[in-house]
């Protein structure tokens, strides 16, 4: 049911993770080319251990921008 009004009303649900909010964060903080590959690389380092599951995305993005 809601899947068909969201549809009528052309909207488009995404699944948030880490990097849908690096995206933002990374904009937000104007890094050059180098630190943003750092900031994508940690993200991804902390999204392959498992211990990190039960943080939520935007923490472990904001960690990544604030570790690079």
């Amino acid at each position: 049911m809601e899947k068909t009004i969201l549809g009528r009303l052309e909207w488009t649900l995404t699944i948030a993770t880490p990097y849908v909010f690096l995206v933002h964060f990374i904009k937000a903080s104007i890094l050059d080319q180098e630190m943003e590959n750092m900031v994508y690389f940690l993200a991804k380092l902390g999204m392959m251990h498992y211990a990190n599951i039960m943080y939520c995305p935007s923490m472990v993005a904001a960690s990544a921008v604030y570790v690079a």
